[in-house]
């Protein structure tokens, strides 16, 4: 592969990173958004009018549940998770080439997490399933719990695309989100 295929590859590779991005971004708001209407709702039903909405508490789990798989995949792409970074120093005072050598150990951590992560959507797919055959309903709302499932699916997905897409790019065609620089 020359490298007009290449910069083709991964010009197109990062620009559909950045659409998924844009989506998860646009649907996170969206959810947060939703999240603080119905924990206000709550809030003036319990405390105003005197009176609890059974079905707040259970929305608000599915809604932060979403939060959390599509932020988890969100993160990836910038590779913000939480992280404890003790190899960095070392690598820097023993090596003269840290940068390269950084940079390697990232992509192997990337392509372990991938790993791990392909393998736990595997068995949740079978999990996914069966609460689908079952038609398992939550209590209050009375809704499919497929509902609140998928999103760790759809979650791990992305996150699996993410983390391929950061092994495949370089590092410095990873920009940071305007709200982080």
């Amino acid at each position: 592969m020359n490298n007009k295929e290449h910069s083709k590859f991964t010009s197109g590779l990062y620009r559909l990173n950045m659409f998924f991005v844009r989506l998860e971004e646009i649907f996170l708001a969206l959810l947060f958004f939703v999240l603080l209407v119905i924990m206000i709702t709550q809030v003036v039903n319990r405390y105003v009018l005197l009176e609890s909405s059974p079905w707040i508490p259970e929305l608000s789990r599915f809604i932060n549940v979403w939060i959390a798989y599509i932020g988890g995949s969100y993160v990836t792409f910038y590779w913000d998770h939480i992280d404890i970074n003790v190899i960095s120093p070392l690598i820097n005072k023993y090596f003269k080439d840290s940068v390269y050598i950084e940079m390697v150990l990232e992509k192997i951590s990337m392509l372990v997490s991938v790993i791990f992560i392909l393998i736990f959507v595997n068995i949740f797919a079978d999990f996914l399933v069966n609460a689908w055959d079952r038609e398992k309903i939550s209590p209050i709302m009375n809704i499919s719990m497929v509902v609140p499932y998928i999103s760790v699916y759809i979650g791990s997905i992305l996150m699996i695309f993410h983390g391929i897409s950061i092994i495949l790019l370089p590092k410095s065609i990873i920009k940071k989100p305007k709200w982080k620089q």
